[in-house]
């Protein structure tokens, strides 16, 4: 699936493939995080904004039956995804929809054009849709059938459930994964939560105790702010926690070591009390049980992810994870690597932004020990306890570097840079050509030889 962006931004224009594991660096405000973001809004609600393009809605509202195409179809198909996509791009940002007024997210994926068939029903009016294209003909055939007393206005809405139900009929499920994202306020949100939803509380209370006839939604609403969706669903993921302990990922059932290896990074294990309180029990202090305002920075930023993993995490998902270095000594953050390639191996795209020199080189690492029929790197590979899973291949990743524009107008009014995505070379023996590191790395190594040596 491929993705190019206009105008997102400081992302003037850029494009960009998701693989197995999916990479974006580069240095502070370059639009990292503007596009794992747009890539998630993609994805979570494209259903939102899909219909039939307007002509042949209305001749099928009106006819009951149209033939179109399938090559003009698909084509058309793809548009109306783009479209809706660009429509509302602002919202998963909690930002006016001025500010994206010339954002444009096109998306293009391949679609199955051999034969496909598609059936919905509105059990209330009796109306049924039929979306299908037979193998070797070349037309697609949808079918609208009205029962006595379906007025225009259910036509229509059967009309979308066929659109959006044909959009995940004709992708495949590989190609349109169920992303869950981590953002960067995770922290944040574990340690806030608790707090925000006590006040609110304490709110309503004291109303009814005062007798205030003010609806609570109402009142509550005067405090709440338009965060980015990946804030607020990280605040409602926390809320969820205790309905979801007893859930079992593909982890859980079936690959209890990957869980293990996580347990062993984080030094402990969350649990979720009677009351729903969140606590992290250290590895050697089983006594012990931490609120997350008593645990370590590192705990509170892994959160999100041991329960995802624990309990949500399903082969064909888009794990998307904004810095996964977030407080986390560079031992760990080689770990964190190591467990991401072990979760791309088992059928979970990985999709991250970083600053980590630590986890792009130890990706780097799981890269070159990747050649079955060298004898002296297998022997590395079994000393420092590297496991078959773990090892990657150039063909899984995709990986892209923020940099400054090349065109002309790499200022915009407000004099801001503007930027794109460069796609970074991978190869079998040197692994990823992360320039963005390697020029600072460069200076600083650079000046401390300057110092020493003169």
């Amino acid at each position: 699936m491929k993705f190019r962006f206009k105008n997102l931004g400081v992302i003037r224009d850029a494009e960009l493939e998701l693989g197995q594991m999916t990479i974006v660096c580069g240095r502070n405000n370059t639009g990292k995080t503007y596009v794992s973001y747009a890539v998630y809004w993609f994805l979570r609600h494209w259903r939102h904004g899909m219909n039939f393009p307007k002509i042949l809605l209305n001749s099928l509202i009106k006819d009951g039956k149209v033939s179109v195409p399938v090559k003009q179809f698909i084509e058309d198909f793809k548009a109306s995804v783009s479209e809706g996509c660009s429509r509302d791009i602002h919202k998963v940002f909690g930002a006016n929809k001025k500010s994206f007024k010339d954002t444009r997210v096109n998306v293009d994926a391949d679609i199955k054009a051999d034969g496909f068939n598609l059936k919905i029903s509105m059990e209330k009016s009796g109306a049924s849709g039929k979306l299908e294209k037979s193998p070797g003909h070349s037309d697609a055939r949808i079918s609208l059938i009205k029962k006595n007393g379906t007025d225009e206005s259910r036509s229509r809405h059967l009309v979308g459930l066929m659109a959006s139900n044909a959009m995940r009929n004709l992708f495949s499920e590989n190609r349109l994964p169920t992303p869950y994202i981590a953002s960067a306020e995770r922290t944040g949100a574990v340690l806030f939560q608790r707090g925000l939803d006590f006040t609110n509380e304490r709110v309503i209370a004291l109303m009814k105790d005062k007798d205030i006839n003010i609806p609570p939604g109402y009142l509550l609403g005067n405090f709440s702010a338009d965060y980015p969706i990946p804030v607020r669903e990280d605040i409602d993921f926390i809320r969820s926690l205790p309905d979801i302990v007893d859930e079992e990922s593909v982890f859980r059932k079936k690959r209890p070591e990957v869980l293990q290896r996580f347990k062993d990074i984080v030094g402990g294990e969350y649990t979720v009390s009677e009351f729903g309180h969140i606590q992290f029990i250290p590895t050697n202090e089983k006594s012990v049980k931490l609120e997350m305002t008593e645990s370590s920075s590192a705990a509170r930023s892994l959160l999100d992810l041991a329960f995802y993993l624990k309990h949500i995490a399903q082969p064909g998902d888009l794990l998307i994870v904004d810095e996964p270095e977030l407080n986390l000594h560079p031992h760990n953050q080689r770990l964190v690597a190591r467990l991401f390639a072990t979760l791309v191996n088992h059928g979970i795209k990985v999709f991250m932004t970083t600053h980590s020199d630590y986890i792009v080189k130890e990706l780097n690492t799981l890269i070159r020990l990747n050649q079955p029929n060298n004898k002296r790197l297998a022997a590395i590979a079994e000393r420092e306890g590297y496991e078959k899973s773990e090892l990657l291949s150039t063909g899984q990743l995709k990986v892209y570097m923020t940099q400054e524009s090349p065109t002309r107008t790499t200022k915009r009014q407000n004099g801001a840079k503007q930027y794109t995505l460069v796609k970074a070379d991978i190869d079998a023996e040197m692994g990823i050509d992360a320039v963005s590191f390697d020029e600072t790395i460069d200076d600083l190594n650079r000046i401390e030889d300057e110092i020493i040596w003169g």
